[in-house]
């Protein structure tokens, strides 16, 4: 609410893909709250009249996400679509492998389509490969088609992880193509330990809003209690002028900062790996 205005000006024409976090069926502690879903199409509601997609391409069969986790009512509640991604066109690009050797990936065409809005509502928790995943993973990784006999998502770390994992050299390379235009990031129950699947909860009770989701990122990963500048993507993002990922840049409307900054554990492997 607080940056309304912006936001609807920048929707402008476009059609709007609202693309959540649903990466198991089992679990909803790892999946987008449909509630936080709920909030967003809420906020949209009076101003956007053409259909929503709400589109995944989960690892799993996409459809069971969504009817476990109570997506389904969705489209009886609201002018929305729901769309299993995996079904739908795919492009091919690249990305990097072990000893640098270029992999075909198949990407989701409707993410490089630039009349299409794409907003991440992501779910803020810790991961096994590159520490923290928020609303730019929740898009760069979820972009990969897996059609149930093939899954693409994992071509984005093919080698041994360390805290320089190819995952974040690819969520870089194909960040050049694909980026989300507003960051929605629920941290109402949140993940920590042993993310993006199996971690425990943390009430965190906070949720940020941006433009700017390297800035969103960045501003979640302090609040988790890590330092943004070893996120080697988010780094690498900065650097690019991507967005703003300098903490003491980003302006902060709402609550301040320091009072909400957490202590996430973090998964198991990162916590060796960062030395945390």
């Amino acid at each position: 609410k607080m940056i309304e205005d912006e936001v609807l000006g920048s929707i402008g024409k476009k059609k709007i893909l609202l693309k959540p976090n649903v990466v198991l069926a089992d679990n909803p502690l790892s999946v987008t709250h449909v509630d936080a879903v709920r909030a967003i199409l809420d906020f949209l509601k009076p101003h956007y009249k053409a259909q929503i997609i709400i589109g995944e391409a989960a690892v799993h069969k996409t459809f069971d996400g969504f009817k476990n986790y109570g997506y389904l009512s969705l489209e009886k509640d609201y002018n929305v679509k729901l769309v299993d991604l995996n079904q739908e066109s795919y492009q091919y690009r690249y990305v990097f492998g072990i000893e640098h050797r270029p992999l075909a990936i198949r990407i989701c065409s409707i993410f490089l389509d630039p009349d299409v809005y794409i907003i991440s509502a992501a779910r803020m928790k810790t991961h096994n490969k590159v520490l923290v995943t928020l609303s730019l993973k929740n898009i760069l990784l979820g972009c990969a088609i897996n059609d149930y006999k093939q899954n693409d998502k994992g071509l984005f770390h093919t080698g041994p992880i360390a805290v320089n994992d190819l995952c974040h050299f690819n969520m870089f390379h194909i960040s050049q193509e694909v980026f989300p235009d507003l960051a929605v990031i629920d941290g109402f129950e949140s993940m920590e330990g042993n993310g993006p699947a199996w971690g425990t909860p943390i009430e965190s009770r906070v949720a940020l809003a941006s433009l700017d989701a390297l800035a969103a990122d960045t501003v979640a990963t302090q609040i988790m209690g890590f330092d943004p500048k070893r996120v080697l993507y988010l780094s690498a993002m900065t650097e690019a002028g991507m967005g703003q990922g300098e903490i003491e840049k980003i302006k902060v409307v709402g609550t301040p900062l320091n009072q909400c900054l957490y202590k996430f554990k973090p998964h198991q492997d990162m916590a060796r790996l960062y030395q945390l």
